[in-house]
């Protein structure tokens, strides 16, 4: 691929945000700290007193971070890297570690999706809505489960407001992007009526194709993968790359629209609080070619007498015809979170908090033929 840093480097931003309070300073949630104190430690200790190496995302540089995966908003933060398959997907990498070796929570809950087994799935949480993410690193995410021995992440998003607010607090956000004509728009409300606090939000995104000098796919490097591949698999016989199709001036099948809302709302006083919400989100991306390769690895994988029998299957569907077939991800996810807690000012007990949390998820992969019509291929 030609120039794809330089081209993401030089990208111009414009960025507004537009915040209009009512009467008061400050709001009175639980996530506003002189210092900020880690949600995802066990005890929650300010960031100074806790030993457990932790990287924290929040406020003004959790904005001008944000990005439409967790591996683009968190690859700035020492030790993690962004595993990209385009703009809709990016996963964090952490020390290098990745898949299910890094474990994603929202709001301290292990979050439902297949992207721990399949990097070029997207997460099942959505950046711009979080308020702040935390990474913690070390022998301390082996509290979260064994498999979680790369790295925890936490995207918190304060849905359901665990104190009353002081003042309303509303919020939009406009943010457009001109190397993929990416606009996207956030609006966030959160306010206390009585005894009743309530958080809404929602977003809405949508980018076309990444615009690049040159072609897409850098053939002479590809050229020489290949001849590379051939020298290890000289032994196959009959197998045919499929030629890729090599974009120019833009990076084909890499544009997306999302979009998705949060309606939270508690009760609280001083022994405690309870609190209900319900979130949506859908994603729809493409996968540039080359970056899905699940099919390619399994044919690689029959023998011989299964992949004549493929060739004459495809000789006789009429898959000679040119072009090139795509692959979409297509996400939908319904998410229900209940939350309390009960404080104690006497005994040996400090607080009782739990939380029950049902998901309601799919993730489809759209094959694209090259005449436009879509398949869908796993489920």
């Amino acid at each position: 691929m030609n120039y794809p840093t330089r081209v993401l480097v030089i990208v111009t931003g414009i960025y507004i945000s537009i915040s209009t309070s009512f009467a008061g300073e400050h709001p009175g949630n639980t996530h506003h700290y002189d210092e900020e104190i880690i949600v995802s430690s066990p005890f929650q200790k300010n960031e100074v007193k806790t030993s457990l190496p932790i990287n924290v995302l929040s406020g003004e540089r959790l904005r001008n971070q944000v990005a439409n995966s967790l591996g683009e908003t968190l690859k700035n933060q020492i030790g993690i890297h962004n595993g990209s398959f385009g703009p809709g997907v990016g996963q964090a990498v952490i020390r290098g570690q990745s898949g299910n070796r890094v474990q994603v929570l929202q709001n301290s809950v292990n979050n439902v999706d297949v992207a721990a087994v399949s990097p070029d799935h997207t997460n099942g949480v959505e950046p711009l809505l979080a308020s702040r993410i935390e990474v913690i690193r070390g022998p301390s995410t082996l509290l979260y489960g064994n498999g979680a021995i790369g790295g925890i992440i936490n995207v918190i998003d304060d849905r359901i407001p665990e104190a009353g607010f002081e003042r309303t607090e509303f919020v939009i956000e406009q943010g457009h992007n001109t190397v993929n004509n990416e606009n996207k728009t956030l609006a966030r409300l959160n306010t206390t009526l009585g005894a009743i606090n309530l958080h809404l939000d929602a977003f809405t995104r949508d980018n076309d194709d990444v615009d690049i000098h040159g072609f897409a796919v850098d053939e002479a490097a590809l050229e020489a993968e290949e001849e590379h591949h051939e020298e290890e698999d000289h032994e196959e016989e009959g197998h045919e790359e499929e030629p890729i199709f090599n974009s120019r001036g833009f990076i084909a099948n890499s544009d997306g629209e999302a979009d998705g809302y949060t309606l939270g709302v508690s009760v609280s006083d001083d022994r405690g609080f309870i609190g209900f919400s319900v979130a949506e989100l859908t994603n729809n991306y493409g996968l540039p070619a080359g970056s899905h390769a699940h099919a390619h690895e399994e044919e690689h994988e029959e023998g011989e007498h299964e992949d004549e029998e493929h060739e004459d299957e495809h000789e006789e569907e009429g898959h000679e015809e040119e072009g090139q077939e795509f692959v979409r991800g297509d996400m939908e996810q319904t998410r229900y979170d209940l939350k309390g807690e009960l404080r104690f000012d006497t005994g040996f007990f400090r607080r009782l908090r739990g939380s029950i949390n049902y998901t309601d998820y799919q993730h489809q992969e759209l094959e694209i033929e090259p005449d436009g019509t879509s398949v869908v291929g796993t489920v």
